[in-house]
């Protein structure tokens, strides 16, 4: 059997998305990072020309959080995710890659949702412009250091309010039930076991994780309980933890 590649989706219209969408309400970013991360799921990010629908995300706590950048207070990289909600934090990970952020809860309480998988709407041409070597669709957005490349994202971004240029979150103004799953985040260190990774499952799009076969459905309090409350497990106990297989990897940041 000769090599088999799946047929290329179309490009949806940008104009029709946008009239089938609206911006994401006012506050909606004003609100604790787990919240904001499942609620993200199934909304449409829009970036120039190209637009994706938002099929994985993560979310960090901030100061409270060991795997959060904000962990150890403000720094000068950091001191967008203690700012006011709904602006944009992107961060350079191992030289190689960007990954974007949306920074969320109250001014002056750090945190954020980082995006890990977009599924391509609008623009695929655009985004098969800025990843040539990729062989399928489902595969230009996959992974936090994929979408960024697709979506044009990058330093400059940083520091930006959504919706002040090109890059916006917006909602379908008719919802259809999104079904949205849980599991522990991929590839942190730190608090390891905090399930705050959210995502639709089955959709061609998430990014690969053995998490997928033994998540559960989310529910709408989910990552606000108290296990989040309580400090980080020990630092040694997480080492050797990532140690016996479940460390990052340059391959897990592209995917």
């Amino acid at each position: 059997m000769g090599m088999h590649t799946m047929a290329w989706r179309a490009s949806l219209p940008l104009s029709a998305l946008l009239r089938e969408t609206r911006p994401v309400d006012t506050g909606f970013f004003g609100r604790e990072s787990p919240l904001v991360a499942r609620d993200l799921i199934g909304c449409v990010m829009v970036a120039g020309e190209c637009a994706a629908r938002i099929v994985e995300t993560e979310a960090y706590l901030g100061e409270r959080d060991g795997a959060s950048h904000a962990f150890r207070g403000p720094t000068p990289r950091t001191r967008v995710m203690f700012g006011p909600p709904g602006f944009i934090y992107v961060y350079f990970v191992y030289g190689m890659y960007h990954c974007m952020n949306f920074v969320t809860n109250e001014d002056g309480v750090a945190g954020a949702v980082l995006l890990r998988a977009l599924e391509p709407l609008a623009g695929i041409e655009r985004m098969r412009e800025r990843r040539p070597k990729v062989k399928r669709w489902e595969d230009l957005a996959s992974g936090p250091g994929k979408l960024t490349l697709a979506m044009a994202i990058g330093p400059e971004h940083n520091g930006l309010q959504l919706g002040s240029g090109t890059v916006e979150v917006r909602q379908f103004r008719k919802k259809t039930p999104t079904a949205v799953f849980v599991s522990p985040r991929i590839g942190v260190k730190a608090c390891a076991d905090w399930p705050l990774r959210f995502f639709e499952p089955g959709n061609p799009c998430v990014s690969r994780s053995p998490f997928n076969r033994t998540s559960i459905p989310a529910k709408p309090g989910d990552g606000l309980d108290g296990v989040f409350r309580t400090p980080c497990a020990p630092r040694d106990a997480v080492r050797a933890r990532d140690d016996a297989g479940s460390g990052f990897t340059r391959a897990q940041a592209r995917e």
